[in-house]
């Protein structure tokens, strides 16, 4: 008899369902309608909420932080949690933390004197730190390029980009470093293309100077204008 009254019971409701079949497919249409739009609204405001910083800047901007720490933002139970606190188990625990910032007022962005001044000095102060492991940065980053290795003998150098005080460094050095970096078209756009010909010649093919790919969008914006300080952060296992 249960059978029978629960077959009744679900016959009733399909048969009362399908009564209302058009009332039901409309009211759920329109929820999700709702739904849709509201989701439209609050991402169109916050489109409008970022071009109005165009026009009108803050004053001061805030540094913005983000606690990328996983285990605040995946259940201890997680498959993949527990995968990747084996592998860290076998080898090293770290965080990496990006610092970053954008330079408008200097004509040669991140590669003018006073940025650079500003990275090395952020530079130095982060691999002081004891739980920094390493910091990649305009000022602490290999450059490797052809070269004279010995006197009279052709080869490989390598260096830090910028190996010596900033301040040491002529303008034609730096400039030098930002075509390595950017490649000839991108450091026309901060330097100028006279400049740029000044350095590699009347003639020189721009297209045979494309930059560091490994630097670009990597430590150094592809406009040049924001520079970037990526640093490798020992930390303690935390338990479950």
């Amino acid at each position: 008899m249960g059978r029978v009254a629960r077959w009744l019971h679900n016959g009733a409701m399909l048969t009362h369902l399908y009564r209302f079949r058009w009332t039901l497919a409309l009211s759920s249409l329109a929820i999700v309608l709702a739904l849709f739009l509201g989701g439209v609204s609050k991402v169109l405001d916050f489109s409008q909420r970022v071009d109005s910083l165009k026009e009108n800047p803050p004053a001061e901007m805030q540094p913005k932080f983000f606690d990328s720490r996983t285990d605040i933002w995946f259940d201890p139970e997680d498959e993949g949690l527990s995968a990747y606190r084996d592998i860290e188990a076998q080898f090293i625990a770290e965080d990496s933390v990006i610092v970053a910032f954008e330079e408008t007022s200097d004509p040669w962005g991140g590669f003018g004197e006073k940025p650079l001044l500003l990275i090395a000095e952020l530079t130095g102060k982060f691999q002081k730190i004891p739980s920094v492991r390493n910091v990649r940065s305009l000022t602490s980053s290999p450059w490797i390029r052809n070269g004279e290795a010995a006197p009279g003998e052709p080869g490989l150098i390598v260096s830090d980009l910028f190996d010596k005080p900033i301040k040491e460094f002529s303008r034609d050095e730096r400039l030098e470093r930002m075509i390595a970096v950017l490649g000839a078209e991108g450091a026309s756009a901060l330097a100028g293309k006279e400049e740029v010909r000044r350095i590699w010649g009347a003639q020189a093919d721009f297209s045979q100077f494309i930059g560091e790919k490994r630097f670009m969008d990597a430590i150094v914006s592809r406009d040049g204008r924001s520079a970037a300080l990526q640093l490798q952060v020992l930390r303690k296992r935390a338990d479950k």
